[in-house]
């Protein structure tokens, strides 16, 4: 295996692991602290619930549940910030 598949491999067993502990926390993101994380307008936020299918659903006092976010940004990784 690659130095950069092994990479990968690790992010991607880490990224499943804080999955795991942000769903038993609840933890749960802004809609705010969502756009800062991708990196967008909020506006982005709001029509990617719109048009992107899978995309995590509000909650609890409007916040997105962390795990949710992070499994979904784990099948969705693209340099599309549009």
């Amino acid at each position: 295996m690659s130095t950069e598949a092994a990479i990968a491999n690790e992010l991607r067993s880490l990224r499943e692991h804080i999955a795991a502990l942000a769903a038993c926390m609840g933890a749960r993101m802004s809609q705010q602290e969502l756009a800062d994380h991708f990196g967008v307008n909020r506006n982005t936020i709001t029509r990617w619930e719109r048009e992107r299918k899978g995309f995590p659903k509000r909650g609890v006092g409007g916040k997105y549940l962390r795990a949710e976010v992070m499994a979904f940004e784990a099948v969705n990784t693209t340099n599309d910030r549009r």
